[in-house]
């Protein structure tokens, strides 16, 4: 089968499941979110919208996962920063 510009689309490969860590006992999920008044603060949950916002829905600043092994090892904190991006136009908005 062919599309395009002679780009041929075969069928996907079978769904296959794979472990990515073994021993995991614990995966705590953490959010940095703009305070009303004072410095950002880490929490964990999140709910879509900054407190006494007018907005209907925004992103955390930054969001850490932490996990925990049975064996007593440490992964540092994978922390990372939620781009802005507009569904509707399927692009980021302008910097």
């Amino acid at each position: 089968m062919r599309y395009g510009a002679g780009v041929i689309l075969i069928p996907p490969p079978a769904s296959r499941t794979e472990p990515l860590a073994q021993g995991v006992t614990g995966l705590a999920i953490s959010y940095l979110t703009p305070q009303p008044s004072g410095p950002p603060a880490w929490s964990s949950s999140w709910t879509g919208s900054l407190p006494g916002s007018l907005l209907a829905k925004s992103l955390p600043l930054l969001i850490r996962i932490h996990t925990d092994f049975a064996d007593g090892r440490n992964w540092p904190d994978l922390v990372a920063a939620p781009a802005d991006f507009d569904s509707e136009q399927g692009k980021a908005p302008p910097s």
